[in-house]
């Protein structure tokens, strides 16, 4: 191996900034900053809603004989890799296969035995047998013990269910930068022949950043630096679908109903199964879901997009932009577990997983979480098992930190996290909370794209969660056809440097008539909707309302009686806009003129000094390990979105992919290498131990510490 290419390739890996402890950022907000609980999310929110103690011990709610739950029943013959096989070409591995067909048989007898035991007929909803070997059934509780008692039953677990994490509203355009890939794309690594896998909402198959031609396009390119052709690759076709089909829950759970040509999409996603069950009808198909789409964005959109000029001539070129994923040419096989109003049981999910592995899949990203904060092990066996497993795999499982803040910042905000009876002060939940769990933090994005206002000369973007409470988005203001922008006057209400009247209070509103304008507020002391509610009473267009500390705004709008605007801004920003501001000699309020544009922008920060995500899980686990394990970026991240948009989230569900990305493109630079012959190492832990290896970690901007 050439020495330049190590270089080249450590420093593409540095991206990933290794997460330690942090000072705690202090939170002094002029009012108590209360959570609301969404998912696997505590989020701050200024809408008092639901106090949840996130440190109370685990306890033992048993459920009610009567009550149906998801049980899964582990039986104690090895599964496929307890056995001694890789996971590497397994499907085509004939032993193993005759070895699964065993524990089908095995699995199918026990069932019997079961059902004989209760008198019942068991609705069986998964069999497992790659990293578990184990079926799943939903069951009256009260039958459980009767199914445990049987013989060559190990044990019988409860599954837990999961939900998609929380996407914070507020860009793979500037997070390259952050990650250190731009210098390894342009030396052929892109992910080109790796496989990435999505377990989650799913994704739009139509979307022009996952088009066939703008994938070949792409690879083309990135042969040609290697002095490749395509066919170079070992790309999933087709036909390699059809001949591992049979071994696929895809075919076994639809009894056949499903073929290759329905699971294959095109070049790029050559797979796509809905493997969701509450539905009780499973889908040939991944059915498109935002939360998906902009994760399998983040991981693997194209670099190319189909772009068609006046003549109606149709060339390739960068998305306008720049949405490229960080393993552009890789491909994606789309998983969907989770759909509006149902979450996956562990059960769910690992049937993706083990399709993803038969598949051949490099890395598999797990945007989900637990309702709660999660422990190194609990009862979920059969995950932590799996994870176990995959150690001495070729495929690598990025799993999401979870959006809960940190312990201390949660403690210095009344929360009330764990004090004498627990250990824990990782706030993240499973599965991302085991011990083996690959887990990726949040680091902001250095830039933010989307909708950008001048404001007498400060480019400003905002963060508009009004499409979630059917309040008019921010770039509604823009009225001109070409979307050149329309200037509006802003005003500050009070003065932010003195604090007198910026919290947008009933009294701070007395005698303003704030027709036509663009009315701009503290966060603090009264809830976003109150504030925005007075904006527009006394005439106000829109309402921006600006942070009083660092970080991001995850700003709820219930309350809301308009649908004027009414969108969060940094608080960098805000302090920037006032600086530029003159103050009006009759009212004494500070203001200017904005030009509101609906085109998409992108406006850069610190390119220097990276900011830790404030909604960011860490801690340490029961065992006292630190959780996560590494960190990318997940704050601000513009990416694909259902209908062929693009759009603005933020959490660790944008973390995980991008990590999830990275090892798609180390395990291209792996195999490309043969690193994994020459240490006889597996490539998942040649990958995940590269990539902390030659982690950066990031510093406090204001006392210099780790």
């Amino acid at each position: 191996m050439k020495k330049t290419k190590f270089r080249m390739m450590a420093a593409f890996l540095s991206v990933c900034m290794l997460l330690t402890l942090l000072p705690v950022n202090s939170l002094a907000a002029q009012v108590p900053v209360t959570y609301t609980r969404v998912s696997n999310s505590v989020l701050p929110d200024d809408v008092v809603r639901e106090n949840e103690d996130l440190s109370a011990p685990a306890q033992e709610n048993l459920p009610a004989d009567d009550e149906m739950v998801r049980a899964i029943v582990i039986l104690e013959e090895a599964s496929i890799l307890d056995a001694g096989f890789s996971t590497t070409g397994l499907a085509q591995n004939q032993s193993a296969m005759a070895y699964k067909e065993r524990l089908l048989k095995g699995q199918k007898a026990l069932i019997r035995q079961a059902e004989s035991a209760i008198g019942q007929k068991l609705d069986v909803k998964a069999q497992l047998t790659i990293g578990v070997n184990a079926f799943s059934v939903d069951i009256l509780y009260g039958y459980v013990a009767q199914i445990e008692a049987l013989p060559g039953v190990r044990e019988v677990v409860l599954s837990e269910k999961y939900y998609p994490e929380e996407t914070l509203e507020p860009e793979t355009v500037t997070s390259g930068q952050m990650v250190g890939f731009y210098s390894v794309w342009a030396d052929g690594y892109t992910g080109a022949g790796s496989i990435v896998a999505i377990v989650d909402t799913g994704i739009d198959r139509d979307h022009p950043s996952f088009s066939e031609d703008g994938f070949f396009y792409g690879l083309a390119t990135s042969a040609a630096k290697q002095g490749k052709t395509v066919a170079d690759y070992d790309l999933l076709t087709l036909e390699d679908v059809e001949a591992v089909l049979p071994q696929l829950h895809a075919y076994t759970l639809t009894e056949g109903a499903c073929t290759a040509e329905h699971l294959y999409t095109n070049a790029k996603i050559p797979f796509g199964f809905n493997y969701l069950m509450e539905t009780d009808a499973y889908g040939c198909d991944a059915l498109s879901g935002d939360h998906g789409c902009h994760v399998a964005g983040i991981a693997a959109a194209n670099t190319y997009v189909a772009t068609e000029d006046q003549d109606g001539d149709v060339y390739y070129a960068t998305q306008e932009q720049g949405v490229t994923g960080v393993a552009p040419n890789a491909q994606v096989l789309v998983m969907k577990v989770f759909s509006d109003g149902w979450g996956a049981y562990a059960d769910d999910y690992m049937l993706a997983i083990e399709d993803a592995i038969m598949l051949g899949a490099d890395s598999v990203n797990l945007s989900l979480g637990s309702a709660s904060t999660g422990r190194t092990f609990d009862n979920t066996a059969d995950m932590i098992k799996l994870l176990e497993k995959l150690m001495d795999s070729d495929t690598v499982m990025t799993n999401s930190g979870g959006n809960n803040g940190s312990w201390a910042d949660n403690e210095v905000n009344g929360i009330g996290l764990n004090r004498t009876e627990d250990v824990r002060t990782n706030t993240g939940g499973s599965p991302g909370s085991y011990d083996e769990a690959f887990t990726v933090a949040s680091v902001d994005n250095i830039a933010l794209t989307g909708i950008v206002g001048n404001y007498n000369g400060h480019l400003a973007a905002i963060t508009d969660t009004g499409s979630n409470y059917n309040v008019n988005l921010f770039q509604s203001l823009d009225v001109s056809e070409d979307g050149s922008g329309t200037e509006y006057p802003y005003v500050f209400l009070g003065n932010p440097e003195t604090g007198q009247g910026i919290f947008g209070l009933a009294e701070d509103f007395e005698g303003l008539d704030l027709t036509g304008k663009i009315v701009m507020i503290s966060r603090g002391n009264s809830s976003f909707f109150e504030k925005a509610n007075l904006a527009v009473e006394h005439g106000a267009v829109a309402t921006i309302i600006y942070n009083n500390v660092d970080g991001s705004i995850n700003m709820a709008l219930d309350g809301y009686l308009y649908t004027n605007p009414a969108v969060s801004m940094a608080k960098a920003d805000s302090d920037a806009i006032f600086a530029a501001s003159v103050q009006n000699e009759q009212t004494g309020l500070w203001e200017g003129t904005v030009v509101v544009s609906s085109k998409p922008q992108t406006v850069y920060g610190d390119t220097e000094n990276y900011t830790m995500s404030s909604f960011s899980s860490w801690g340490c686990g029961d065992n006292l390990n630190l959780k996560p394990e590494i960190t990318s970026p997940g704050g601000n991240i513009y990416s694909t979105l259902d209908g062929g948009s693009y759009g603005l989230n933020s959490g660790t569900s944008m973390s995980a992919p991008s990590a999830a990305g990275t090892a798609a493109v180390v395990a291209q630079y792996i195999k490309e290498n043969h690193l994994a012959e020459k240490t006889g190492l597996s490539v998942r832990e040649l990958a995940i131990t590269l990539m902390m290896s030659t982690a950066a970690p990031i510093t406090d901007r204001d006392t210099g510490l780790p």
